[in-house]
């Protein structure tokens, strides 16, 4: 997963397996900042079944997709 404000926002996993039609749970922080329009950005890879590291996985095969989150954090 990436963020367009890698400043102010932190995110648990950045790597990870999920199984199709799978789910993962995964965490948002943000710190202090001006609020602004961000997005965050969820990329797909197909790992192998012998694969035991996401992020060399990853970084071993070609993106085939990805979703968009935009995110707008508020004033506090």
């Amino acid at each position: 997963m990436k963020a367009t404000n890698n400043d102010n926002y932190r995110v648990k996993p950045v790597y990870g397996f999920l199984d199709p039609q799978g789910t993962s749970p995964f965490e948002i922080t943000r710190t202090a900042g001006a609020a602004k329009e961000d997005k965050f950005i969820v990329q797909i890879g197909a790992a192998q079944p012998e694969d035991a590291d996401p992020e060399a996985a990853f970084k071993g095969t070609a993106q085939i997709g990805e979703v968009n989150l935009p995110c707008t954090a508020a004033d506090q």
